[in-house]
């Protein structure tokens, strides 16, 4: 089935809630707990099987890290984590999806804190996903 006036490439937008609980075994402090709010674009293709996406969002994390004063990356409790990610759905059923993501994370404070060399990442996902509404083609 393809999507109605699929050449002008319409954009679904949906909002997005993540909530982050990671425990670090190696390395600075034993947790880092929190929210991010993001913003993701879906280009409807024609071909309705393939979905690729773009999303940025930004964050809040609450660590322990910031108390181990020989490190110089995290320097408050709370540190700020802005991000961007796109990513590609393969619809392999009707509502069921195949999800790739490539991502770059950044946590810092911001310059609130002395310490604030901060933490880049880059990364991927590679997961499924139902929809319980599918809301496009």
């Amino acid at each position: 089935m393809a999507c109605p006036n699929a050449e002008l490439m319409p954009l679904l937008i949906e909002v997005l809630l993540e909530l982050t609980n990671s425990e670090i075994i190696k390395g600075c402090g034993s947790y880092s707990r929190g929210f991010t709010l993001l913003g993701r674009y879906n280009l409807l293709l024609p071909n309705p099987k393939w979905v690729p996406y773009v999303q940025i969002g930004a964050g809040v994390v609450a660590n322990d890290a910031c108390k181990d004063r020989s490190q110089s990356e995290i320097g408050r409790s709370g540190e700020f984590t802005p991000q961007g990610s796109i990513g590609l759905h393969y619809f392999f059923a009707r509502k069921w999806t195949i999800d790739m993501e490539a991502m770059f994370h950044h946590i810092s404070n911001a310059g609130l804190s002395e310490r604030n060399k901060g933490i880049n990442a880059v990364g991927g996902f590679l997961g499924i996903s139902y929809l319980f509404e599918r809301r496009w083609h």
